[in-house]
């Protein structure tokens, strides 16, 4: 996730804060790994169109999950797979550990608490 989404207000300043503080919740589950690019990260194309890798215990192979404007896919094809498992290396180089991501998550949700009293 950018960090970009996390600064950019989206309802209320409560809203902002109950999803913030979600996202740090979700940051101490076992199956789940978010973590955010910095704004100071530099520009990468993977930037431009989300992907989600899923994948499954064997014998079911991985999918790229993908949204555009206008249709979601998914790609199970080994390659197009591929394709985006690499995609989202770079984006993996760019991201902060899901420790300082949970600690950004929480501080943006301190913020957005001091702008509901």
């Amino acid at each position: 996730m950018h960090e970009a989404a996390v600064r950019s207000t989206v309802g209320t300043p409560t809203v902002m804060r109950d999803q913030l503080r979600h996202l740090t919740q979700m940051c101490d589950r076992a199956r789940t790994s978010l973590r955010l690019i910095p704004m100071t990260a530099p520009f990468h194309p993977a930037l431009a169109r989300p992907a989600t890798i899923l994948t499954f215990t064997p014998p079911t192979r991985p999918l790229a999950y993908v949204e555009t404007d206008t249709a979601i896919a998914f790609h199970d094809d080994p390659d197009t797979v591929t394709y985006y498992e690499t995609k989202m290396r770079h984006l993996d180089s760019l991201a902060l550990s899901t420790t300082d991501s949970r600690d950004v998550f929480a501080r943006w949700a301190d913020t957005y608490n001091r702008d509901t009293r």
